[in-house]
């Protein structure tokens, strides 16, 4: 099954000329809208092989965005609305509110599954790097005064 965001150009564009959201914030944000549209099985309840997403209410938001905190907790404050193989992402009114007061100090505890999804890529990233051999460790292994025999 193949997703095909509509105003995903908009998107990368918008949050690529707001220093706030950049361009890393719009690539984790738009994998978190992805695994949820696979979790919420969307693919399913289609019946066919594509499905068009609508990012156009995501894609104003990432212009609209002064904080990075709240633009980041966005896929936590998002509707997912399917009629067929058409799917809307529609932000919650609460969410896009957040644009004008520029901070967020209430209902933080609502992007819990953010900070989760924050937790487990860290941990992945962890897991990879010490699955991996490193070049520096090979190299040190044939040294004398490797920082192993200082207990470093």
């Amino acid at each position: 099954t193949a997703f095909v965001f509509t105003f995903l150009p908009a998107y990368f564009a918008n949050a690529k000329t707001n220093k706030v959201v950049g361009l890393q914030n719009a690539l984790i944000v738009l994998v978190d809208l992805l695994e949820m549209l696979r979790s919420e099985g969307c693919a399913e309840a289609a019946h066919c092989h594509n499905i068009v997403v609508d990012l156009q209410e995501v894609a104003t938001f990432a212009k609209d965005a002064v904080n990075p905190r709240v633009f980041q907790a966005t896929p936590a404050h998002v509707k997912l609305v399917q009629n067929g193989s058409d799917v809307q992402i529609l932000l919650a009114t609460k969410h896009k509110e957040r644009i004008k007061s520029g901070t967020w100090a209430e209902d933080q505890q609502l992007d819990m599954p953010g900070v989760l999804r924050k937790l487990e890529r860290k941990v992945d990233l962890l897991e990879s790097y010490l699955a991996e051999p490193r070049e520096a460790d090979t190299y040190n292994r044939g040294c004398s005064d490797t920082p192993e025999l200082y207990g470093i």
